[in-house]
């Protein structure tokens, strides 16, 4: 979760790599008759180019770009956007399919070969070409060049097939990398699985007027619908979703909700991840108990300053919350660690520093 800056008006201008791509689903919508949603010119059209990135790119999505996929005209159809979602804030307690977040990859790499367009809330300032989009550049880039003519959410010109209530509440920062985002969802889930995923269900062109508490009541509202939380973590060696005010946040309101909880990292940080874990299990110990929401950052001074004042009402405080986030990580690492000794590693300075982990959260038993 959490904001970025407001992307105002980037899908007017016509060098964005993905003006050409906003239209022609536009034209779709006006006259559907004249061929296949627009889903499917979409994929195709991003299919080359994918093909010779695929060492970024999840495995499912660069299913998605070939043209014999099944699913690619089916996902997105704007000429069936209800009128009533023109101009809402969002679709609150509704998630997508991974499908549609794999087709959104796929137009990630096909933007990406080309310069990113001018951010008139950066100065101007331009993503270079053959740079991954972040989250933050898939909204300005992708996500607000499709929804311009209907000023609506992604989510509202998603089919119902690949769209219906939210199973999982994915927390995440608009900086990552959005392609190892997606590696994340695929993992996590399945056929059935919804995901809650804020760029796609709240409405970007009205992210101006999404203020603290809005936000904060999004994310608490939509947390209690989805059956779990997960933490998308990246890098391993320091994430940043660790040092993000919403993101600590989200996963505080998770567990104070009860809400199952867990923690995954994209498949390219898993090889390094493990092989750290093995040689230097204390150092990645060290580094993730390093949690301080008082520390933390924000875009705006005003969602800080509203998440730590909501926080100290709550039983503990931000000690508490810190306190939470800090026992969720250390049992991921203990399974971490422990699902390394089942494969096979027989490090026994693993084997003692889980144990010593297990041992003070009274689990050493397990």
């Amino acid at each position: 979760g959490g904001a970025a800056p407001p992307p105002a008006a980037a899908a007017e201008d016509g060098n964005s790599p993905t003006a050409d791509v906003a239209q022609r689903p536009i034209d779709a919508a006006a006259q559907p008759s004249r061929g296949p949603p627009a889903g499917t010119a979409i994929a195709r059209r991003a299919s080359s180019e994918t093909r010779t990135t695929a060492s970024r790119i999840s495995p499912a999505a660069e299913v998605l770009a070939a043209d014999t996929s099944p699913t690619a005209g089916i996902i997105l159809d704007p000429a069936s956007v209800d009128a009533s979602a023109v101009g809402k804030d969002a679709s609150s307690s509704f998630g997508v399919s991974p499908a549609v977040m794999q087709m959104l990859c796929v137009l990630c790499l096909q933007a990406e070969q080309r310069e990113g367009p001018p951010k008139p809330f950066a100065n101007n300032a331009r993503r270079p070409a053959g740079t991954p989009l972040t989250t933050s550049d898939m909204v300005f880039e992708i996500i607000m060049p499709l929804t311009l003519l209907w000023q609506c959410a992604l989510i509202d010109i998603v089919t119902p097939a690949h769209r219906g209530p939210a199973t999982i509440y994915l927390s995440h920062t608009w900086g990552y990398e959005f392609a190892k985002v997606v590696d994340v969802a695929e993992q996590v889930s399945d056929a059935a699985s919804m995901l809650w995923f804020c760029a796609i269900v709240n409405n970007q062109h009205k992210q101006e007027s999404f203020n603290s508490e809005y936000l904060a009541n999004q994310f608490r509202a939509n947390i209690a619908l989805a059956q779990q939380t997960v933490l998308v973590l990246m890098p391993w060696h320091g994430p940043e979703s660790l040092e993000r005010a919403w993101c600590l946040y989200e996963v505080y309101e998770s567990m104070r909700q009860g809400k199952q909880m867990s923690v995954c990292l994209p498949r390219a940080e898993t090889v390094a991840f493990r092989k750290a874990l093995v040689s230097d299990f204390d150092s990645i110990a060290m580094g993730l108990s390093r949690i301080d929401l008082a520390k933390a950052k924000a875009t705006k001074n005003e969602d800080l300053d509203m998440i730590l004042a909501a926080v100290a009402r709550t039983a503990g405080g931000v000690h508490a919350l810190n306190a939470a986030v800090l026992g969720l990580l250390r049992d991921w690492l203990a399974g971490e660690g422990r699902r390394a000794l089942a494969e096979g590693e027989t490090n026994w300075h693993l084997m003692n520093a889980v144990a010593l982990l297990l041992e003070a959260q009274g689990k050493l038993a397990e």
